[in-house]
Formats: C-alpha cells, structure tokens, sequence
C-alpha cells in the first residue's frame, strides 16, 4: 500500500512538474532513446524540488513555483520544513482521512501561513476540514 501511494505521488509530480523524458523528445514514461547516464540525470532533475519530511509527508515545488504538500504532518516549525523552506504551501492535497494523513491542527497552522490555500481531497477530507474550520478553497477530487 505505501509502494502504491508512493507510486501515485510521483505520478501527481510528474503530471504537475511534467515529465523530462517528454520534454526530450520521448514519450512520459520512457527514457526517448537516452543513455542511462542522461535518463538518472532527467530523474534526479525531476525530483530535485522533492522533500520527504515523514511518514507520507511529501512536498514539492513545481517548475512555476507553486509549493504542494500532499498530506503534511508537521508543522512549519519542524526543522526540515525550515531548512528546506517548505513551510508555506500553495496546494495541499490530501489522500484520504485517515489520522496519518490528516490532521487538523497542522492544516489550520498552514491556513494561517496563506489566505490563499488551496485543500484538495475526496468529498470526506472536504467536510472534515470544513468541519474543523481550517479556511482554505477547498477542492473535492473524484476517482477519474
């Protein structure tokens, strides 16, 4: 299950961030003819914005800047959000509900760090963060 989730975050970076295999003339997803040297350099490029702070915490920056924090347990004071400047985000995404993956207190604290806040999730993390009154536009994402 964690290989999955993981599988489908670097799958949302790439579709946010774009793929360096399409950009060099091959199709996303394969290497377009290139040596194994060029393909490692395209993929440390690709996640050279990427920072795993715990857990499933992950969170980068795309290449027009916007910051995505795709389910964040810490809060902007933890040491490795400071040091790598991921303490104000653009975008939150949210998988599910679970406390592992949502919590509360962390979204109402990055609420505060962007009047802008987009929070993105199924229909049951919306009215759970509503719930709570994290204040942020919130975006329900469906299967498809």
């Amino acid at each position: 299950m964690r290989m999955l989730r993981a599988c489908c975050a670097v799958g949302l970076m790439t579709m946010l961030v774009g793929s360096p295999f399409a950009a060099a003339g091959g199709q996303a997803g394969t290497a377009g003819g290139k040596p194994a040297s060029a393909r490692k350099a395209d993929v440390a490029s690709l996640l050279a914005n990427v920072t795993h702070l715990t857990h499933d915490d992950v969170r980068f920056r795309t290449s027009k800047g916007i910051s995505v924090f795709v389910d964040p347990m810490v809060l902007p004071e933890h040491a490795l959000a400071t040091k790598t400047g991921m303490v104000k985000p653009d975008l939150i995404l949210i998988t599910h509900l679970h406390q592992d993956h949502f919590n509360p207190v962390v979204l109402l604290e990055y609420g505060k760090r962007n009047p802008n806040l987009v929070l993105a999730g199924p229909a049951d993390v919306i009215k759970a963060a509503r719930a709570n009154g994290i204040k942020a536009t919130m975006a329900e994402v469906r299967p498809g």
